[in-house]
């Protein structure tokens, strides 16, 4: 006798839904031995679209459809009660779900571990002549000897908001995924709080000052792109370039902080051109807080021969790697380069010439 087929009504095939999305919840809401099953319920879902169709409540009544992501974030019944990012933890390293996932979403599922496949990462076009190759095979260097210190930002879509040279350094090395943080527009602005509220209210040295004023432009021209590459500026044509009711960063960041935008433009550039290596010779020093020093240490393109400068001024062999201009310049260079005898012998010899000229 051949089997019939099971043909459901379209009550049943209503409760099933419910079910399943039931299941998901209960698999979700167990966290520990339940999210191993919490893959399979989602993918269930996704195949049979529950969201889109109308489900049959356990205790009577009727859930209308609602969209994907509603049916995600939304407490039960209407949904599971996750956030993306719980689901996006989940149903990592299953191709297929991520696939259909970036499809609903927009969103790409990140490999295992919170991280982010290289090529993936969306590097915005502004951002791309910002790229200083010897800084990325400074940082290729010190990753390949210390790690990744510190992950790269991006948004929930792979788009890059922090770290382009840590990513650069990361695709010079050979490395297919680099550990990275998601954030969105709320948690930019709450960083954004914080940093400003560290600028104000702690002494920092001018090192940590200028990190935090490189992470707070970061973040600013992420939230304000249009404020990029001199975005402020005024062109001759009023009609072409109008003037920009946002400020450029170190504007908005000077009216903030009570500094000149000059001070704050130098302070990035110590955190952007200082090695790594650089920062890590001097921080907890007494130079991490010697602007003059650490802005000559940031004008040297070199990483190698910043290290020794910095090692120098750290350990005491020098004083200061500033250099004067002119035929000062030059004797600066000759008494640099003398050994501690010859060094002897020159001031005996020059100290009478000083004086007579003090005294003339």
């Amino acid at each position: 006798m051949a089997a019939r087929s099971l043909i459901l009504s379209e009550d049943d095939e209503a409760s099933v839904r419910q079910d399943i999305v039931s299941s998901a919840h209960r698999a979700f809401d167990a966290r520990g031995f339940g999210l191993r099953t919490l893959p399979g319920f989602v993918a269930e879902c996704m195949r049979k679209r529950v969201w889109e169709r109308e489900r049959k409540l356990e205790g009577g009544g009727v859930q209308p459809p609602v969209p994907f992501v509603d049916f995600i974030t939304r407490p039960y019944p209407t949904g599971i009660g996750a956030t993306l990012e719980e689901i996006e933890r989940v149903i990592s390293g299953d191709d297929d779900l991520a696939q259909s996932w970036e499809q609903l979403t927009g969103r790409k599922v990140p490999p295992p571990g919170g991280a982010s496949r290289i090529t993936d990462v969306i590097v915005p076009a502004a951002r791309k002549r910002e790229l200083n190759e010897a800084r990325v095979r400074s940082l290729a260097d010190s990753i390949k000897d210390v790690g990744l210190l510190n992950p790269i930002s991006v948004t929930p879509s792979e788009v890059l908001v922090a770290g382009w040279h840590r990513l650069e350094a990361c695709r010079l090395l050979g490395w297919e995924a680099i550990p990275s943080k998601r954030v969105d527009l709320d948690d930019l602005h709450r960083e954004l709080a914080e940093i400003d509220e560290n600028l104000v209210r702690y002494e920092l040295s001018t090192l940590d000052r200028a990190e935090q004023l490189q992470r707070r432009m970061e973040i600013y021209e992420a939230l304000h792109p249009e404020t990029k590459h001199g975005g402020d500026r005024r062109s001759d044509s009023k009609v072409r370039n109008p003037p920009l009711e946002t400020p450029a960063f170190a504007e908005d960041t000077a009216a903030k902080t009570g500094r000149s935008a000059r001070v704050i433009r130098e302070e990035v550039q110590i955190a952007n051109d200082l090695d790594e290596g650089t920062k890590r010779i001097v921080r907890g020093t007494t130079v991490a807080d010697r602007k003059s020093e650490l802005l000559e240490l940031a004008r040297e393109e070199e990483p190698e021969k910043q290290r020794e400068s910095a090692r120098k001024l750290v350990s005491g062999e020098v004083s200061s790697i500033r250099r004067p201009k002119g035929i000062v310049d030059q004797a600066f260079r000759l008494v640099e380069r003398m050994t501690a005898a010859e060094r002897l012998d020159f001031d005996r010899q020059i100290r009478p010439l000083i004086a007579a000229a003090e005294a003339g």
